[in-house]
């Protein structure tokens, strides 16, 4: 018997309950793990950088926005754009950070340093009179259970040579260690808090004064590499995605002067969702997902591997692929190479 009038060989699936054998046969998770097993077989390993949200842990509103426009400063490296201080997460590390635009917003033991507001951002600087002064985070939390090494970045201004901007760290708020010596023997391991230290010295109170903007430690999160990368690809280091292309695609058009062209289109790729590279993301969650509705920069790669490694590649026009019982599969986007100068090439 057809199901549709005049068809008669469309007869289809006369089951009384064809979704049971969907359920039994899962086509959605096998196409999943079909694709996931191609991209840990072939795939291309990058860096992924992830736009920071006000939601986020010590995230705050950057003040290198501007009153009357609302946008922030293309090229400010405490947000790089975002509007939001520090900018970016890199994916599978962890970030603490302290910045001149959390002590605008209070916390902060500022001693002979005040917030400087006449410029966007407002970055700390001495206080009228003072040849010295400190800037003084609050205990900001980590986790390094696996005591992986940390990597730092400060950023700050001297207006003279002669003029010294030093980053100290503690773990107890008593002990005070160089920054550059994150990994030496006051390593911060295991769990608790940490803390910043930024010392600004001039010569003269007729030199303008260094300042302060934002200073950043990371290390990578091991524990936290999920068991199916650990066996599958014990070569690649914590915190890699891996990325493959998509077919090409090309548009043809009518050009007045050159008549018929066919034009490719910009590069796309695709990865699985994020939960297959780290257990901090639970399998089917949203955080998953590679989400672009936040204002300013997109999320970024840069290549592990490879001619253009260390290349900066940003990401748009995502598209998500989400099959039978909403089993999220795969998702694929567009990518632009960065030029130099671009914000996007500044990110730590």
């Amino acid at each position: 018997m057809a199901k549709l009038p005049g068809y008669s060989r469309a007869v289809g699936h006369w089951a009384r309950r064809p979704d049971r054998i969907v359920a039994l046969q899962q086509p959605a998770a096998r196409m999943r793990v079909a694709l996931e097993d191609k991209l840990i077989t072939m795939g291309r390993p990058v860096g992924l950088w992830l736009a920071a949200l006000l939601g986020d842990a010590g995230v705050v509103a950057c003040t290198c926005t501007k009153g009357t426009t609302a946008t922030a400063e293309a090229k400010c490296v405490s947000c790089f754009g975002t509007k939001r201080a520090p900018g970016f997460f890199r994916f599978g590390y962890e970030t603490v950070h302290a910045s001149s635009s959390a002590a605008a917003a209070g916390g902060y033991v500022l001693t002979s340093c005040v917030v400087d507001t006449t410029l966007k951002p407002n970055r700390v600087a001495l206080a009228a009179g003072a040849l010295t002064g400190t800037v003084l985070s609050p205990a900001l939390v980590y986790s390094n259970p696996q005591a992986a090494d940390w990597t730092t970045d400060l950023r700050a201004y001297r207006r003279d040579a002669a003029q010294t901007v030093a980053a100290e760290f503690s773990t107890d708020g008593v002990s005070w260690v160089a920054l550059a010596s994150i990994n030496g023997t006051a390593k911060p391991s295991g769990t608790g808090t940490l803390r910043f230290r930024v010392t600004l010295i001039r010569t003269a109170t007729t030199q303008e004064s260094p300042s302060f903007e934002i200073v950043r430690a990371r290390h990578a999160q091991p524990e936290l590499l999920t068991v199916r990368m650990r066996r599958a690809r014990p070569d690649l280091t914590v915190g890699t995605v891996l990325v493959m292309k998509t077919s090409v695609t090309e548009q043809v058009l009518r050009h007045a002067v050159l008549g018929r062209v066919a034009e490719h289109q910009s590069d796309r790729s695709w990865t699985a969702p994020l939960d297959l590279y780290t257990s901090s993301i639970a399998f089917g969650a949203v955080a998953a997902r590679l989400a672009d509705t936040g204002e300013g920069p997109h999320h970024f790669f840069r290549p592990l591997q490879g001619l253009d490694v260390d290349e900066t590649y940003v990401i748009s026009q995502i598209r998500y692929s989400e099959q039978a019982e909403g089993l999220f599969v795969s998702q694929s986007f567009d990518e632009r190479r960065v030029q130099s100068g671009e914000s996007p090439s500044l990110v730590w």
